[in-house]
């Protein structure tokens, strides 16, 4: 069964689940910037390639066609994804994926925790997308701190095919129009396969549901145990035994020591005792 989203004092158990999913929703993209991060790792050849070019006009001379577009050297300029050596594909993911990974998920889980301890709609709806801000800081840096001729080589750098979709494409263009009539027939005479009931289906709004699903259970399977009516009901709750909390704690979500005396209990059902 579904975990029913929301505990004391709530107002709207569907607004909850809504800002759930919302919060959820916000933190999707920088995920899948991350998958395709490294799924473009998987695909570069690794070798040590050229990311520069310099390519001039082959319809007229360079001088010329400045002079007609108004360009300047640096128009001449391309900047695109080639191969990298598997030692620096290695470094990227260490440094760059992994920390990125981790700050979501931390994020996530605690965005979560905040949003299922909010009692107020007004603040539910607000802190749902606020908290999103946390994903966008080291753009937000990367931003502002960065020299204005690496955020010019960074607006050139051309959008990346995966090469799956680039030999794709180009067998289409490759085709004639009676063959591409021809291939248009025959994949509208096949039968339907779970590939093309798959492409149908809204796969990232499902994956979207799914993690919020799984946030919202993880939320009560480590703050929440089930009663003697078989319901959900905070556990008892302890204080750590220092103030310290170090990298490896926060990062890694390494154990901390909790003292054993609890300074919060779930009060009886007065209609047990």
């Amino acid at each position: 069964a579904l975990p029913i989203s929301g505990e004391y004092g709530l107002e709207s158990n569907t607004c909850r689940w809504l800002c759930c999913v919302l919060f959820t929703a916000t933190l999707l993209g920088d995920l899948m910037g991350s998958i395709n991060l490294l799924r473009i790792f998987v695909d570069t050849p690794n070798q040590a390639d050229s990311w520069i070019d310099y390519e001039l006009p082959s319809w007229a001379h360079k001088d010329y066609a400045k002079a007609i577009h108004d360009w300047s050297e640096f128009d001449l300029v391309k900047v695109k994804v080639a191969g990298m050596p598997l030692l620096w594909k290695l470094v990227n993911v260490i440094v760059v994926v992994v920390p990125k990974l981790l700050l979501w998920q931390l994020t996530a889980q605690a965005g979560m925790n905040f949003l299922m301890e909010t009692s107020a709609i007004d603040d539910l709806v607000v802190n749902s997308v606020a908290l999103a801000f946390i994903l966008q800081i080291d753009e937000l840096l990367c931003q502002e701190l960065m020299s204005e001729a690496t955020k010019a080589i960074l607006e050139k750098v051309e959008d990346y095919c995966f090469s799956s979709y680039d030999e794709e494409e180009q067998a289409l263009e490759a085709m004639t129009e009676k063959e591409a009539f021809q291939l248009h027939q025959q994949e509208l005479r096949a039968p339907w396969t779970v590939w093309d009931v798959l492409q149908i289906l809204p796969l990232k709004m499902l994956f979207l549901w799914l993690c919020a699903y799984l946030f919202v259970e993880r939320y009560y399977a480590t703050h929440c145990e089930k009663s003697a009516d078989g319901g959900m009901v905070s556990k008892s709750r302890f204080l750590p035994e220092g103030t310290d909390f170090n990298l490896l704690q926060a990062f890694f979500q390494l154990p901390v020591q909790f003292v054993d005396t609890p300074f919060w209990t779930m009060p009886p059902d007065p209609a047990e005792t």
